[in-house]
This record gives structure tokens, sequence and C-alpha cells, in this order.
């Protein structure tokens, strides 16, 4: 292979093996540089752009607590053979995190993957729901303090902002 071909592979190769090697949340946006641009956009003070970093900020932290709690919940229903499937489909990717499945679907699929028992299964679907409803409560009371940093409208359309980002 002449020399700038292997340059370009070798390249190609470390360049893939980063990303893959690279965190999910290396791919999410900083909440100080969102709270900046949110600024610029809404026309925010110093002050409530720093507010809304903190908020940015705190919002993020609460996410990955949750998703880390209701993950430790649910593997804890699972047999040990349960749970290296689980880990095998996590790795999947697309089919595993399907965001479009609703709870009796994605409980279904996760029955037949996991080969759940009735009981298992109910626990699974009462820590879902639980999980569905402390998320609803929490945005509510994220969009309250949302408000109070920089009033409803804006507010509003930084959520149809961040609607429009996750379709």
């Amino acid at each position: 292979m002449n020399t700038p071909l292997r340059l370009l592979s070798t390249a190609l190769t470390l360049s893939l093996s980063m990303l893959v090697a690279m965190p999910a949340a290396a791919h999410q946006p900083d909440p100080v540089r969102q709270a900046e641009r949110a600024g610029r956009w809404l026309q925010l003070d110093p002050q409530q752009v720093e507010q809304l970093a903190h908020f940015f900020t705190d919002v993020r932290l609460q996410r990955v607590s949750r998703r880390s709690d209701l993950r430790d919940q649910l593997l804890a229903v699972l047999t040990p053979e349960q749970r290296i499937r689980w880990q095998e489909l996590r790795g999947q990717g697309p089919r595993w995190q399907d965001v479009d499945m609703g709870l009796e679907e994605r409980l279904s699929w996760w029955q037949s993957a996991l080969d759940l028992s009735q009981s298992q299964l109910a626990q699974i679907r009462q820590q879902l729901q639980q999980a569905r409803s402390q998320a609803q409560q929490t945005r509510a009371e994220r969009r309250a303090e949302l408000e109070a940093i920089v009033g409803t409208d804006k507010a509003q359309r930084i959520a149809e902002w961040a609607d429009r980002r996750r379709r």
C-alpha cells in the first residue's frame, strides 16, 4: 500500500475508534453554550443566561440520575442470565432504544427478548409507570423554574425549540 493511502487508512481507523470510544454524553450540547445561544436568541440579560446555564446543568444531572436509578431498579428484578442478555441487547442499538415504542409494546418486546416471568413483567411495568409519573411531575416543576428565569413567553419558545429538536 502506498504511503498516502496508508496514512488515510490509519487516520480513518483512528477516527472511527475514537468515535466508538466516546461516551454518549459527549454528543450532548454543553449547558453553558446552550444557555448562551438561548440568551442571544431570546435577548436575555447576563444574569438570566447564568441562571439558565445552571438550570440546564441541573436538568441534565437530574436526568442522568433518574435514568441510572431506574436502570438499577430494573436490573434488580432480573436474574443474572437476564442481566447478561440485557447488556447484550443494549449494545445492539436502535430497537432497544426505540423511543416511539409505547409502554406495552416495549414491555412485550422485553418480555420476549429477556424471557421475563409474569411477576417480573408486573414489577417492571410498575417501575416504568412510576418513572413516567415522576417525569411528568418533574417536567411541570422544571417548566415553572424556567418561567421564573426567563418569563412565560420565552419559556414557551424554549419548550417549542426543544420539542423540534427531539423530533
